[in-house]
C-alpha cells in the first residue's frame, strides 16, 4: 500500500512541476485570431488581420463550430480541434487553460504507461517521466506552448492515445458490448479527424492490419478500423487542405524534416535501436506485437518528407510512437543494475534542468507581458519591443531551451503581430491599435 502511494505520489508531483512551468505559456498570433468568427468572405486565415474589418468574438461553442464550418472550406480541415482552439481562445484566458492543459498532460502519461504496459515500479516510473522530459523535444510548442499548438498536439495526441489503447484491446480479443462498440466506433470516427500528422500513418496500419489478419480478424476491428479511416478522409481531404497544399506548390522533399528528425534524441534513439536490433529474433517479435505503434512511425515520416512538412511540431506523432516502442523495447531489458543506473542519470538530468528552464521560461514570459501592459496603457499604441526583442535574441543563442521548452516569437512577420495583438485587443473592432513594438524607442 506504501509502495503505490509513492507510485502516485511521484506522478501527481510530476503533473505538478509540468503546471508550474506551464504557468509561463503565452498567447500567440494564432491564439488572438481563432479568438474572432471567422468571415465567410476570407480567403485564408491569414487575412484576418486585413484592414477596415470588424470581427466578430467567439462567446460560445455555437459560434465556435460556425467558425470552423467556414474554416474547414478555406484554411485547415482540423474542424473538431480547431472548433476547441476556438472556443479556448475566445472563452477562456491562457491562466485557465493552463490549469486544463495540465490535466490532458496527465491523461497522456496515464495513456503512455497503459498503451506500453508497464510494471509500474518507482525505477520505471521515474525513467518514463524524466524520459519524456528531456527525450521528447519541442515540448515548448506542442506541452507548454500557446493554446493553439497545446491543443493541435498534446490534445490530439493524446485522443489518438486513448484510440489506439482502446484498439489494442480489440486486437487482444477483448470484444466490447454492442453500446461500447458503438461508442467506439464513434470515437474511432472522432479520433480519425483530429489531425493528419497522426491519422495519416495510423489509417495506413489499419489497412495493412486488416489485410495481414484477413483470415482470422475479427468483425469489431474491421468496423472500428473504417471508422477511424473515414474519420481520417474527412480531415485530410478537406478543401482546405488541398488549397494548403497549393500554397506549398504541392509536394517535393523537406530537409527541414531531416534536420527536425536529427535534432530529437528520441528519434535517433529509436533509429539505433533499429539498426541493433533488426535481425534479432526479440525485436521481430516485438515489431509484429506493436505493429499500430511502429507502422505510423514510417509512413508519417514519408508523409512529412515529402507532402505536407509545416513545422518541427508536425514530428510529434513520430516522436511519441518512437518512445512508446523504446519503452517496449526497455521492458525486455532483463539487466536491472543497467536499468536502476540508467534511471539515475536520466532523472538526475530531468532534476537539474528544471529551474533553469522554468527561470527562462518566466523571463521571456514577464518580456512578453512588458508589451502587453505597455499597450494597454499607451494612448497611441506606440510601444518599445525592445526588451520582448532582446529575450528572443539571448533565447535563441541557447538552442536546446529554445527547441525544446520554449515557444517563441517569430520576427519575419511583426505586421501580422502587430494587427492581430491589435484585433485581440480593441475585441474585434480595429487591427491598427498596436504599432512600431518592435523598433520603437530604439
Amino acid at each position: 500500500m506504501k509502495y503505490k502511494i509513492t507510485v502516485i505520489s511521484i506522478f501527481i508531483l510530476f503533473v505538478l512541476s509540468f503546471y508550474l512551468q506551464n504557468r509561463y505559456a503565452i498567447l500567440y498570433n494564432d491564439d488572438w485570431n481563432y479568438a474572432f468568427i471567422v468571415n465567410q468572405d476570407y480567403s485564408n486565415f491569414q487575412s484576418t488581420a486585413d484592414d477596415n474589418v470588424i470581427r466578430q468574438p467567439v462567446n460560445s461553442l455555437h459560434d465556435a463550430i460556425v467558425s470552423q464550418s467556414r474554416d474547414y472550406f478555406k484554411t485547415n480541415g482540423r474542424f473538431i480541434v480547431h472548433t476547441i482552439v476556438q472556443y479556448l481562445c475566445g472563452t477562456k484566458t491562457i491562466e485557465q487553460f493552463t490549469k486544463i492543459n495540465s490535466v490532458i498532460f496527465a491523461l497522456f502519461i496515464i495513456l503512455v504507461i497503459r498503451i506500453i504496459n508497464i510494471k509500474l515500479t518507482i525505477c520505471n516510473l521515474l525513467m518514463l517521466i524524466s524520459s519524456i522530459w528531456i527525450l521528447l523535444p519541442h515540448k515548448g510548442l506542442t506541452f507548454m506552448g500557446n493554446i493553439t499548438c497545446s491543443v493541435n498536439y498534446l490534445w490530439a495526441g493524446t485522443g489518438t492515445l486513448l484510440f489506439i489503447y482502446l484498439y489494442q484491446k480489440l486486437i487482444q480479443k477483448e470484444l466490447y458490448s454492442f453500446p461500447a462498440l458503438f461508442l467506439f466506433t464513434v470515437y474511432a470516427f472522432i479520433a480519425g479527424s483530429l489531425q493528419e500528422s497522426f491519422s495519416i500513418g495510423i489509417l495506413v496500419a489499419l489497412f495493412i492490419y486488416m489485410i495481414w489478419k484477413y483470415k482470422s480478424i475479427n468483425k469489431q476491428i474491421i468496423i472500428v478500423s473504417i471508422a477511424y479511416i473515414i474519420g481520417s478522409f474527412i480531415c485530410i481531404f478537406s478543401p482546405a487542405n488541398f488549397r494548403r497544399f497549393d500554397d506549398i506548390d504541392g509536394a517535393g522533399f523537406h530537409f527541414n524534416s531531416v534536420l527536425g528528425l536529427l535534432s530529437s534524441p528520441t528519434f535517433i534513439l529509436f533509429i539505433i535501436i533499429v539498426i541493433i536490433l533488426i535481425k534479432n529474433k526479440i525485436f521481430i517479435q516485438m515489431f509484429k506485437e506493436n505493429f499500430i505503434i511502429i507502422t505510423p512511425i514510417f509512413f508519417n515520416l514519408l508523409f512529412t518528407l515529402t507532402i505536407a512538412y509545416n513545422g518541427r511540431h508536425q514530428l510529434m506523432s513520430i516522436n511519441v510512437f518512437c518512445l512508446i516502442f523504446i519503452f517496449r523495447m526497455w521492458e525486455k531489458y532483463n539487466n536491472q543494475q543497467v536499468k536502476y543506473i540508467t534511471t539515475i542519470a536520466i532523472t538526475s538530468i530531468a532534476l537539474l534542468s528544471y529551474y533553469p528552464i522554468l527561470k527562462e521560461r518566466k523571463k521571456y514570459h514577464d518580456a512578453y507581458m512588458t508589451i502587453i501592459d505597455r499597450i494597454n496603457c499607451s494612448h497611441d499604441g506606440i510601444v518599445s519591443g525592445k526588451e520582448f526583442e532582446t529575450e528572443n535574441i539571448n533565447i535563441r543563442k541557447n538552442r536546446i531551451i529554445e527547441c525544446n521548452y520554449i515557444s517563441i516569437f517569430s520576427f519575419q512577420n511583426w505586421d501580422f503581430f502587430e494587427k492581430s495583438l491589435s484585433i485581440y485587443l480593441t475585441k474585434g473592432k480595429s487591427n491598427k491599435l498596436v504599432k512600431d513594438v518592435k523598433n520603437a524607442g530604439d
